[in-house]
């Protein structure tokens, strides 16, 4: 079932043994001698890439909720009852009234703001979204963010600062700074794959399914609620710092082509990355470790979800959201909301920013040209900015803290180079 290429599995072929096409995990192991046409390659069973999970994550946006009392929202949201007001549609996309108003009725609700709340909850989730790329989704998510989408009422609620209470050094990096107090996160895992992990494509012919029946039309999943931080970095500052005499990207050319030659040997697409996703990128695991200290959280309940754009003409992302998801009380404590007040939060930053000059492997590690899995950091390792695996997006790759604070040969490099040189009193 999961092949590998000739010259690898070529030795148990010649013995005969040959992927017959089982999947015990689907309930499918028969004992049926079809060869799927591919070789074995032998693993050791406890081995970290026998097993790959695919999770897909999304951050809750209920906006049709904003200006909806709070039992209404309630209602809508419990599937039991919005299956009932969804299920014979009026000319198949207008809720019907005589519905609405005996939901209504069961639950002591006014009939037309229950439909009016239900039409727009309706009318918020088109069948083409399922069909959106990541980029596309995140976007919806960095939107409501940055604007402060959401209410009291709903899971989503944010609230907008003004990043000039933070100090003149982190209102120059910042275009926004938004504390979200309320959020829920809702984690499908939608396949595994063996050998490699995912590549985040649904489509993947690498991707095991999870289901037999095509008519199956869910997947397990999980929903964690909890509260963040979110950055929107001042793109003009980002615009000018990739434009410096020593250009960023001249540092990270080489990082990314031994990291897509990897990729490429093993069969996989390059992987999309500019200096400007670096950057937020190792600043987000930066302020993730500093946090874990500043406030009390285990840095493996802290997570990072960047939002950056890649697509050829696509609008602008630079954004980061640090938040704490649990299905514990660890998750709605308030603590990490509270660290983002503007007495609180600008010394954080600097102290991770500070911290990150340094580290105990230097300088092998701030002159390393590439370190850790596939190669794939430049000034990065377990001594300075990586995390939890279950934290990063990207399997701590693609990190390098020579984006933020610079490095010995090239201080321009770094973004906080100036709040490093600034005499900051906070």
């Amino acid at each position: 079932m999961f092949g590998f290429d000739e010259k690898r599995g070529g030795r148990l072929h010649s013995l005969g043994y040959d992927c017959r096409g089982e999947q015990p995990w689907l309930g499918r192991e028969s004992g049926k001698r079809e060869s799927c046409g591919e070789y074995l390659r032998v693993v050791q069973r406890g081995a970290s890439n026998v097993y790959f999970p695919y999770v897909v994550s999304s951050i809750y946006l209920p906006l049709w909720g904003e200006n909806t009392e709070r039992p209404v929202v309630k209602a809508l949201e419990n599937p039991r009852f919005w299956e009932a007001l969804t299920d014979g549609l009026v000319e198949g996309k207008y809720v019907d009234p005589g519905k609405a108003g005996a939901v209504a009725m069961m639950l002591g609700l006014d009939a037309e703001e229950l439909r009016a709340a239900a039409q727009r909850k309706l009318d918020g989730t088109p069948s083409e979204e399922a069909k959106a790329t990541e980029e596309e989704y995140r976007r919806q998510e960095y939107v409501a963010l940055r604007e402060g989408r959401g209410g009291a009422n709903t899971e989503l609620l944010v609230e907008v600062m003004n990043p000039g209470d933070y100090g003149s050094e982190v209102a120059r990096l910042f275009s926004r700074i938004c504390l979200v107090r309320k959020l829920r996160e809702t984690r499908v895992l939608a396949g595994f794959t063996r050998l490699l992990p995912p590549e985040g494509d649904p489509q993947s012919e690498r991707l095991q399914p999870l289901k037999v029946d095509s008519r199956i039309d869910w997947l397990p999943a999980m929903t964690v609620r909890g509260e963040g931080i979110f950055f929107e970095f001042n793109l003009s500052k980002i615009n000018t710092w990739m434009k410096t005499v020593n250009r960023p990207a001249s540092r990270i050319r080489s990082l990314l082509e031994v990291y897509d030659r990897s990729r490429v040997v093993r069969g996989q697409e390059p992987r999309k990355a500019t200096p400007k996703f670096v950057m937020i990128h190792t600043f987000a695991h930066m302020l993730i470790n500093q946090l874990a200290f500043d406030c009390g959280y285990g840095s493996a309940s802290l997570r990072e979800r960047i939002y950056c754009d890649f697509e050829e003409g696509s609008e602008p992302m630079q954004g980061v959201l640090i938040y704490t998801a649990s299905g514990d009380s660890e998750g709605t404590m308030g603590g990490l909301v509270r660290q983002g007040e503007p007495y609180r939060l600008p010394a954080t930053i600097e102290r991770a920013v500070r911290k990150a000059q340094w580290c105990s492997s230097d300088p092998v590690c701030i002159e390393s040209t590439g370190q850790g899995t596939d190669n794939a950091n430049l000034a990065a390792c377990h001594a300075c900015v990586l995390v939890s695996e279950t934290s990063c997006e990207e399997g701590n790759r693609l990190l390098d803290r020579a984006m933020v604070v610079g490095s010995p040969d090239n201080p321009e490099a770094g973004f906080c180079k100036r709040m490093l040189a600034a005499a900051v009193s906070w």
